[in-house]
């Protein structure tokens, strides 16, 4: 806080209205005309209007996913059998023109266990496919808990997955 008032000169100023009415006001100037960090000039609208234009609109559910496939050592058809999701469905997801997400948030789940997504970034897909973990579900909540705790392993999942009582993730799917 110091540092930020350093920046300042600060002086009070008094005078005399029409009324013979003591006024004081402070006065604040910054030493520097445009310290670090401060924007001179702009209007909430026009910083609003600015933040909003530099938003990546070419950031969608299906370049973020690619991104991560990407990365994998995993093809499409791979993951699409391992994370039990139809293929055609899943190359849907990738490379159609018009926007398209999976209708069913488990669908991303298992994409995002088979390749080790972190949470935050599973967070990330299933908001660019404008859903969201639900704090109150249970099956959101584990799944949670096996990307929070890096359990990648399918098997162990469904079977913790079952031992609650939750039905199996990746068992008797698709």
């Amino acid at each position: 806080m110091d540092e930020i008032i350093n920046n300042f000169d600060i002086k009070l100023e008094n005078w005399w209205d029409e009324h013979c009415d003591r006024i004081m006001q402070i006065v604040v100037t910054p030493k520097n005309p445009f310290p670090q960090g401060i924007t001179i000039g702009l209007s909430v609208s026009e910083d609003l209007k600015n933040y909003l234009n530099n938003t990546d609109k070419s950031l969608t559910f299906n370049s973020y996913l690619k991104k991560f496939i990407s990365e994998s050592p995993l093809s499409v058809k791979e993951l699409a059998e391992k994370a039990h999701v139809n293929y055609e469905d899943l190359r849907n997801y990738l490379y159609k023109k018009k926007r398209v997400t999976p209708y069913k948030k488990d669908v991303i789940f298992r994409i995002a266990i088979v390749l080790k997504l972190s949470f935050n970034d599973t967070a990330y897909l299933l908001s660019l496919a404008e859903v969201a973990f639900k704090p109150n579900d249970t099956f959101d909540r584990a799944i949670t808990y096996f990307l929070t705790h890096e359990i990648y392993d399918l098997d162990a999942i469904d079977n913790l997955a079952e031992q609650i009582n939750i039905g199996t993730i990746f068992r008797d799917q698709y």
